[in-house]
């Protein structure tokens, strides 16, 4: 490296190579495992993509909270997708015929948007059918659903719960939420019937003493996750369930940099928030910030306990 002098050429800024997509009709192939979220109803099915246009087999079921909602219903289309992985689809079912956008990522799954009158918003995931059966299930799960409670305001849940090979669920406990009347920490138990070995679609009752009995559609996406919608008309709830991935949690389960992402209401209006925090493994949270709705940016602190079982409650300001 010289230094002075006038001649110099300018430093170049160092750039990464543009990534290089070149999706098809073959990128979408296989079975996959949806769930929609639009402006009057929820949604959750599944469907083969044969990988060159055609969309067969297709099963879903749907809740429009009024009660009225229609279970292991088919439906068929065509699809095209371009090389950048941004697609169309049109599909047809005894209601009529709906046509959505929809975004590759290239990892099997994809994000949907309804484009005819639905309003509404999805994903895609990428179904393992080795894992059609209650023995792939069997193991601890987290979930969390959100949707509209009895009363018409906004019901979100979040808990976990074991399943055996046998479809019995055991050790359930869930924190819920209807317009700010919580139960915390509520046990339940339930039943899995066995998913369908064509396209993993099953049902799943869960009864709670402070809640009642609760009924689902469940779509099995892979050993490790499974999509929800609720059949019951007095509380539609949608969401997913992960395995967990280990048998027992303490404070230092959380030691490391995170990011969230937070939806719900207030009686300001809808809420949106999304930021990052750090937890040091001990009990405290730090570095932390998020922004709400609109550009702010405020930090915040706190402190967190997490039983063994998972479930953890945390403190901040």
């Amino acid at each position: 490296m010289s230094c002075g002098g006038g001649n110099s050429a300018p430093i170049s800024p160092v750039t990464d190579p543009p990534v290089k997509v070149n999706l098809s009709n073959a990128s979408f192939s296989g079975g996959y495992a949806l769930v929609f979220i639009a402006s009057g109803f929820y949604l959750a099915g599944s469907f083969q993509a044969d990988g060159q246009g055609n969309i067969t087999n297709g099963v879903e079921d749907l809740n429009d909270f009024t009660g009225l909602f229609s279970t292991n219903r088919g439906f068929a289309g065509t699809y095209t997708v371009e090389p950048d992985g941004a697609g169309t689809a049109k599909v047809a079912s005894p209601l009529g015929t709906s046509t959505f956008d929809f975004v590759l990522d290239g990892s099997g799954g994809g994000s949907i948007i309804a484009v005819n009158g639905d309003h509404g918003t999805g994903f895609v995931a990428q179904q393992d059918p080795s894992a059609f059966s209650l023995s792939s299930l069997s193991g601890d799960w987290a979930f969390s659903f959100a949707g509209m409670g009895s009363t018409g305001g906004a019901a979100t849940a979040a808990g976990r719960f074991s399943i055996d090979g046998q479809g019995n669920v055991t050790a359930g406990t869930e924190d819920h939420n209807e317009a700010g009347t919580i139960n915390a920490n509520a046990g339940f138990t339930g039943t899995f019937a066995s998913p369908s070995t064509t396209d993993g679609n099953g049902a799943a009752t869960f009864s709670c003493a402070a809640l009642g009995t609760s009924h689902f559609a469940y779509y099995v996406v892979s050993r490790n996750k499974m999509l929800f919608l609720s059949l019951d008309p007095s509380e539609p709830l949608v969401g997913s369930a992960d395995k967990q991935q280990a048998t027992t949690f303490s404070g230092s389960s959380l030691n490391g940099d995170y990011t969230f992402f937070l939806t719900g209401s207030s009686t300001s209006g809808f809420i949106v928030e999304a930021g990052r925090l750090t937890g040091d493994g001990n009990g405290s949270i730090t570095s932390a910030a998020f922004g709400e709705n609109d550009p702010q940016n405020a930090g915040f602190a706190g402190s967190y306990t997490i039983s063994a079982n998972g479930r953890g409650t945390a403190t901040v300001t």
